[in-house]
Order: C-alpha cells, then structure tokens, then sequence
C-alpha cells in the first residue's frame, strides 16, 4: 500500500504514464527500425555509385554533411527537451483528469466541477506556452538543416558546371546528375532518420522509466512471511443503523 501512497504512482500518474511511455516505445520499433537499416543500404549504395564516377564531385558533395549532421542534432535535442519538460506536467493533468472521473459523482455532488477543470486548465498552460516558444526553435532549426542543404546542392552544381565545362573528356553532365541524384537521395533517407530520431531518443527514455518503475523494490514484502504476527480480535455492532 505504500506504494501507492507515493504521490508520484497515483492512478492518473499509471494510467498517463502507461498510454504515453507504451506508445513511445512502441513507435521506435518495426517500420522505424527498418527505416534505419533501409537507411545505411542505401547511403553505401550511393556513396559507391558517386565515387565510381565522379569522385571529386563526391568530396565536395560530402563536405557539406558534417553541417548537415550539426543541424539535425540541434534539432534533436531541441525536440527531446521539450518533451522531457512537458512530460511531468501532463503526468499532473492527466491525475487531475482521471482523479475528477473516478469520483464524478461526489465531484457532481459537491458541485466543484469548474474547480477540477481550472486545475487541468493551469496543469496545461505550461505546456501550451512552451509549445508556442517551441514551435519558434524548432522552426529556426529546420530552417537552418534546410538551408544546408539547398546550399549543398548549389555548391555541386556550381562545382559539376565547372567540371563539364573544363574537363569535358572526362566528365558529362549525364555523369553529374547520376552523382547528384545518388547524393540527394542518401541526402534525403538521413534527413528522414534524423526527423525520426527524437523518436528513438524518447523510446530509450520511456524504456527506462518502465524499467525503473518494474524494478522498484517494496519497502514492505508482503509475500515474506516472517515478522510480528500479532492475533488481532474484536467485534463490530451496529445500533439503530437505517438505510435508504
């Protein structure tokens, strides 16, 4: 019973808990999974084919993806703190919520329903403000991975021109669109596992809460049948009891 006493494992709190870190879980396995081993088949494919016949155009290609990488970690991490912020508030929200429809009738009762629903209301203004600040950071990133990346394809373009123009018994432009369409390709498959990666970050954490919560060691064994074993009697009378 101890357990439960914890404000933290109350029954909204197990209950918001279960739905959020279950479906988190769930959503870094099977297609996303795939998606990451789809990712690396192809990301060596298109490096073979580039540096077979291009490979100067390939190094310079290559050199925009450290920037690349960099822009999709800020944008990680700013998707990853924001929904570890947010998340002990809707644990909060969510105990309100179920706390008020497990006791409907003594809430309808005792007529305290707008005193219930300003409770979930200010639980939720916190996150509805970050989310605003949020979506500004998060939209800062994007666009900066974005921008990378046209700037990318410029700069091989631009280098690709000088290629055909200069070395043209080397070089053709048949050549310059195979290398540019096998880098923007594996260029693409990397930014969707990065938009997928706040994803993988978050099972690990949702992973890790339910293991902590499954390896939570009771104070009390209630299966050990040593200690006080005291015998416990009494009786109970009822006098002038009615019941409606």
């Amino acid at each position: 019973m101890g357990y439960f006493d914890d404000p933290r494992h109350s029954t909204g709190v197990l209950t918001t808990r279960l739905a959020t870190d279950a479906s988190e879980v769930q959503g870094a396995l099977g297609a996303r999974l795939g998606a990451i081993i789809n990712l690396t088949a192809t990301l060596i494919a298109a490096l073979t084919i580039s540096l077979y016949y291009d490979w100067e155009m390939t190094l310079v290609s290559l050199a925009f993806v450290p920037m690349l990488v960099i822009a999709g970690i800020f944008e990680m991490r700013a998707l990853a703190g924001h929904s570890a912020k947010n998340k002990k508030l809707m644990e909060e929200a969510g105990k309100v919520a179920v706390e008020a429809v497990e006791n409907i009738r003594t809430v309808a009762q005792l007529n305290i329903e707008k005193i219930f629903l300003k409770k979930y209301h200010d639980c939720l203004e916190g996150p509805y403000k970050r989310a605003l600040w949020h979506g500004q950071v998060h939209g800062f990133y994007m666009g900066l991975s974005q921008a990378v990346f046209l700037f990318a394809q410029a700069g091989a373009f631009r280098f690709g021109g000088w290629q055909v123009e200069h070395q043209r018994d080397k070089y053709t432009m048949e050549d310059i669109f195979i290398v540019f369409g096998a880098i923007v390709f594996s260029a693409l498959n990397l930014g969707d596992a990065m938009a997928h990666a706040p994803d993988y970050n978050k099972a690990r954490q949702a992973a890790a809460r339910v293991f902590q919560l499954l390896d939570l060691v009771p104070s009390i064994d209630s299966s050990n049948k040593g200690g006080l074993q005291p015998d416990v009697g009494g009786h109970i009378g009822f006098s002038d009891v009615t019941f409606s």
